[in-house]
């Protein structure tokens, strides 16, 4: 239905899935793939080869080869448990104990979609634009979420959060991000622009143990 109401949006995916089903159509291979994969995958270019992967066992040419979806915070998504041995196998969701995801969840709040593309002032100059292949993309939303994780984490456990209501909550949520994602740009710099990952590197030794300077307060 998305498709035909909006086939320009809708349509190209829509028709890369079918595609992947008609070339693929033995279900058995698709729930062994996902049996013995406990990732979940990132399909979301929508290409035909990806969705015709996905519905594949294996490394080299299934859905292993595929890059490894990540949730908010920069962290892998794992499969839903499921029975086997009944038709249409049934998915089992673990609850995460995680605070930080518990009341991110509550609080019904995401993080906007982080852009393929970012633009940094060069000293004397105009500034210069830098655009992110998908893997390059993929890793920045994770530096920047595992920041965001641990600030928020930090944040969580003080007097002031829980001064907050809800909305104020959410708000700091968006801040604690839009400085995670700032700071990971910066640290994506180098490495964009002359192959140098030593500010990367440092980013995730920093983040692995990473306070907030002022201790969580506002």
């Amino acid at each position: 239905m998305q498709a035909m109401s909006d086939p320009d949006r809708y349509g190209e995916s829509f028709l890369a899935r079918t595609g992947a089903t008609l070339a693929q159509p033995v279900t058995l291979l698709s729930h062994l793939g996902r049996y013995a994969d406990p990732y979940q995958r990132d399909t979301d270019r929508g290409s035909f080869l990806d969705q015709l992967k996905y519905r594949l066992p294996g490394e080299t040419f299934g859905r292993e080869s595929l890059p490894i979806k990540t949730d908010h915070f920069g962290q892998p998504l794992m499969e839903a448990q499921r029975q086997i041995g009944r038709a249409g196998p049934v998915p089992i969701t673990t609850p995460s104990d995680d605070p930080v995801r518990i009341e991110a969840a509550r609080l019904g709040w995401a993080p906007g979609t982080m852009q393929n593309h970012f633009s940094v002032p060069i000293k004397g100059q105009r500034s210069k634009r830098f655009d992110l292949a998908d893997d390059q993309l993929r890793e920045l939303n994770e530096l920047a979420g595992a920041r965001m994780h641990a600030a928020a984490g930090n944040l969580m456990r003080t007097k002031y959060w829980a001064t907050l209501n809800d909305d104020e909550r959410a708000d700091q949520l968006d801040k604690i991000m839009k400085e995670a994602r700032a700071a990971a740009r910066v640290a994506f710099v180098p490495y964009l622009a002359a192959g140098k990952r030593g500010l990367i590197d440092l980013y995730r030794k920093q983040t692995s143990s990473w306070k907030r300077p002022d201790g969580g307060k506002k």
